[in-house]
């Protein structure tokens, strides 16, 4: 029966069927090493794995000791408030720039209207 290193390694490496000939990248997060196989450079990966720790980190201060599924779900939750709120202002930032390129196009138009 695998590990549960062994799963949440294998976990990882399904989000890409390639990624599972991918090359295995050790990390630490929060105390505890994991083998991750991914789609991406073994360097993005440890920056990933830096990235959730010290998010865990962070929760692990505020929350009551040993409660690492806790620590985990806070993580998870704050790590995905930070993706909606990128994403947001991504989206928000796309409409401002396809707003300015009609009005640019707009402006264009007029000018090369007048000339003619």
């Amino acid at each position: 029966m695998p590990s549960k290193r062994d799963t949440a390694a294998a976990a990882l490496s399904t989000l890409d069927p390639e990624s599972r000939s991918a090359p295995m990248t050790s990390v630490e997060i929060f105390g505890r090493r994991y083998n991750i196989r991914g789609d991406h450079d073994p360097d993005t990966i440890r920056a990933l794995a830096r990235y959730v720790d010290r998010r865990m980190r962070q929760i692990g201060e505020q929350v009551a000791p040993g409660d690492v599924v806790g620590v985990a779900v806070l993580a998870a939750l704050n790590i995905a408030d930070d993706v909606y709120k990128t994403r947001t202002a991504l989206e928000r930032r796309e409409t401002e720039i396809t707003e300015q390129t009609r009005d640019l196009a707009r402006t264009l138009t007029e000018a090369i209207e007048s000339v003619e």
